[in-house]
């Protein structure tokens, strides 16, 4: 079950953020997964797994993140973007109870306003959009990921269906 959520959780909360930064004519954008998990966690879960869904991947964060980059695959497919847009992710327990669960969230780490080729004085953009607009990365620190992704790296069935709350 872990593993067919995580493919799903992954493909849905990807492909909803895409949603909100708007496409032009111009280049595909590259979309590189930051992953932000400790050994044994997470992405680097080595419990192993069976092919599933044409993921080859052999352990449960293989498996998860060939299903994140995937995803990111598809999004950067339908986005304009010469640079690069760097996702932080991560798998951490999320709170899950009987009454429902957060299965995961996505967002901007940075927002500028007033740069250089800003449609709108006085604006905030997020920086995957003001650094498209502006044609470069407005924060080219290596630890200034565009967007910070984290997912619940509980079953949400098996907490949900036991009551149990994990925060």
């Amino acid at each position: 079950m872990r593993r067919n959520s995580s493919v799903w959780l992954s493909t849905l909360l990807v492909a909803s953020y895409a949603a909100l930064l708007p496409s032009t004519a111009g280049a595909a954008a590259t979309i590189t997964i930051v992953n932000n998990d400790g050994p044994g966690e997470g992405f680097n879960d080595p419990t192993p797994a069976a092919p599933v869904g044409g993921n080859a991947g052999a352990t449960v964060g293989a498996q998860r993140l060939i299903a994140f980059q995937h995803a990111a695959n598809i999004w950067g497919a339908t986005l304009t973007s010469v640079v690069t847009i760097e996702v932080r992710a991560n798998f951490d327990p999320l709170s899950c109870n009987a009454g429902g669960a957060v299965l995961g969230s996505a967002g901007p780490l940075l927002v500028w306003r007033d740069f250089a080729g800003a449609p709108l004085a006085g604006h905030w953009y997020h920086s995957a959009l003001a650094n498209r607009i502006f044609g470069a990365d407005l924060s080219p620190a290596p630890t200034d990921y565009e967007i910070a992704t984290t997912f619940n790296v509980n079953p949400v069935s098996s907490c949900i269906s036991s009551g149990t709350t994990v925060c």
